[in-house]
Parts: structure tokens; C-alpha cells; sequence
């Protein structure tokens, strides 16, 4: 397989226990959201991305916790070499599931305030000493924790708090501005956006030390990386420059916030490359073999390697959400 091979997120399944305020229904995959694949397809189909050359995996959902078959499913992972298994988690099982967190190279937490009032304001329900107690314990564990935190005009005021807590904690933390969606009744966006510019102003002025990094496959949008008393903290910025594939000239939402970064294999058994769109997918329930290799590689070289970094300061996404400015228009 050629270089620049992106990350694949992998989505266990579209329920979740939570009900977080910016979130849409079934989360970030609503679009194609059909009947569950089986775990012994998903295997099989697990295999044959090893075998093209994948190597960065992240299980995610919903909750990939509620996922009963991921021992399982970890387990037939444990056959790949130089695999990166990460799980993208809101902690709340943490403790329960412990047996099966050693098996992770990362853990990625889903934390949006250490405020109790906070915390269920944002996510519906009351189950912040459920995550800390879980991240105490993967700590004690040495399990690689870090906290994913979306910024919301809601948990601003509480960031460097937040900050805090990592800082003693000695876990990492990312920051990240929040993504809009396009569906019928969407509209807290408008309510709950706040650009990360002014946290990253004070970082800065604490005169730490920073750089620029890229996601896997130098996809996605390049972030600032602090380093702070032994953890780092990133922030994504989605007004920075991204990536686009050809096909994301004659999109509606181009320049969109997020571009291109990584592949999403679905609960339903969809390969999709964007979170956006419905028609933009291979589905991968019909039989597994040398065509859909074929398929894949295709879509590859169709929409990632022939991709290109937009260097552009951009609307969010230009008008269509309430934002403000003219939309531009990028040849790539």
C-alpha cells in the first residue's frame, strides 16, 4: 500500500448513555445509520485493512463500551503487528470495563467540565465521579489516558481548570471548537459555538513551549501543541487550513470545518469519508474479498491521495449556519 494511509475510526455502535447538548442524534455518524454489522464481518473486514497497510485504529461510537463483542473483537486484534488500537470513550464505564483497557495504546475521554453542575448540564445526566474514578484507576493502571474536551460557550469559563486537573492528574488534553452538523432541527450550534483563539492567546502568554502537529497520514487540520508541567495540550481550531479531496469542490458545505483526516468504517458497515454527506460511502456488507480491496484502494487514491492542504482562513461553513462573510470558493 502507498504512504499517506489515513487513521481508521471504527464505530462499534450508534448508542450512547449520554445525551450531551451539541451532540447529534447517534452522534457524529447519524447519517447512514442502518442494521449493526456483525462482529465476525467486521473481523474479516478488520484483516483486510490490516492487510492494505492500516495500522492507526480507533473503536469508537456512540459508546464503544456498550459494545458487548469488543473483548472479542480485541482479542482477534491482537494477531496484527505494529497495530495502534486507540478507544474514543466517555469514561463512564472505565471502571467496569478495567480487564479490557490494558489492551489500548491510547484512551481518548470524552470530558467537557470537572464541574458537577456543569457536567450535567452538558451531558444530561450525573456521572462525573464515574469518570474521574475511572481515569484515577486507568492511571494506577499506567494505562495512556487523554481527555478530549469540546469547547462550548457553556464550559469556557472552566477550561484552565480543566487544564489543572490534567496538570496534576498528568494526563494529556485536546481542546476542540465545536463541529456543526446539517440536520433538521440542528440549531445549537449557533448557540454554543466560541473560537479557541483566546485560550490559545493565554497559553502563549504563559510562554510555553509549542509546535504544530498533523493528524496520521498528514490529514486533518494541523493543531498547536503546548507542553505544560509534563502534559501536553492541543487545540483544534477548525478556521485553520484542512485538507480536501477533489470531490469537496462541489460540495455546499466547501470549505467545510473539518475536511478530510481520517476514514470512518461505520456501525452499519459503511466506509465513508465524511461526516457531511450520505453519498459519499462504499458499503461493505456484500462479500469480502480481492474486489473489495479493489473498492477500497479506489476510494483511496480517489479522494485521500489525491487530496490537498487548503491554506485559507475560513467562515464556518460560510453562511449556511448563521455565520457571517461571503463564501469563497478554493480550486484544489
Amino acid at each position: 500500500m502507498v504512504k499517506n494511509i489515513p487513521a481508521l475510526r471504527v464505530v462499534l455502535t450508534s448508542n450512547c448513555n449520554l445525551n450531551c447538548i451539541y451532540c447529534p442524534p447517534k452522534g457524529e455518524n447519524f447519517v447512514n445509520v442502518g442494521k449493526p454489522i456483525q462482529p465476525e464481518r467486521l473481523l474479516k473486514i478488520l484483516e483486510l485493512f490490516y492487510e492494505m497497510g492500516f495500522r492507526n485504529i480507533g473503536f469508537s461510537g456512540g459508546e464503544p463500551l456498550l459494545n458487548k463483542d469488543l473483548p472479542v473483537i480485541l482479542k482477534n486484534c491482537f494477531r496484527f503487528k505494529d497495530v495502534y488500537l486507540k478507544l474514543y470513550t466517555n469514561g463512564i464505564f472505565l471502571k467496569k470495563k478495567g480487564s479490557i483497557l490494558s489492551k489500548f495504546e491510547l484512551i481518548k475521554v470524552s470530558l467537557d467540565s470537572i464541574n458537577r453542575e456543569k457536567y450535567k448540564e452538558l451531558t444530561g445526566d450525573d456521572r462525573l465521579d464515574d469518570v474521574l474514578e475511572g481515569i484515577e484507576l486507568a492511571k494506577k493502571n499506567k494505562i495512556n489516558i487523554r481527555i478530549n474536551t469540546v469547547l462550548t460557550q457553556r464550559n469556557y469559563r472552566g477550561i484552565f481548570d480543566l487544564i489543572d486537573f490534567c496538570r496534576k492528574k498528568q494526563v494529556d488534553l485536546k481542546i476542540l471548537d465545536l463541529n456543526c452538523f446539517d440536520f433538521l432541527g440542528y440549531s445549537r450550534w449557533k448557540e454554543l459555538y466560541i473560537s479557541p483563539s483566546q485560550i490559545v492567546r493565554q497559553l502563549e502568554n504563559l510562554g510555553l513551549n509549542k509546535r504544530t502537529i498533523y493528524t496520521t497520514g498528514n490529514y486533518g487540520i494541523p493543531m498547536l501543541e503546548f507542553y505544560c508541567d509534563g502534559i501536553t495540550i492541543r487545540i483544534k481550531d477548525t478556521k485553520k487550513n484542512s485538507v480536501y479531496a477533489p470531490v469537496c469542490k462541489n460540495c455546499k458545505y466547501f470549505l467545510c470545518q473539518e475536511g478530510l483526516y481520517q476514514l470512518t468504517f461505520t456501525s452499519d458497515g459503511k466506509l465513508k469519508m465524511c461526516k457531511h454527506r450520505p453519498d459519499i460511502y462504499i458499503d461493505l456488507n456484500q462479500r469480502i474479498g480481492t474486489e473489495t480491496k479493489r473498492r477500497i484502494s479506489y476510494f483511496l487514491n480517489e479522494h485521500y491521495f489525491s487530496a490537498k492542504r487548503i491554506f485559507s482562513k475560513k467562515q464556518l461553513f460560510l453562511g449556511y449556519f448563521g455565520t457571517n462573510g461571503k463564501r469563497k470558493r478554493e480550486s484544489i
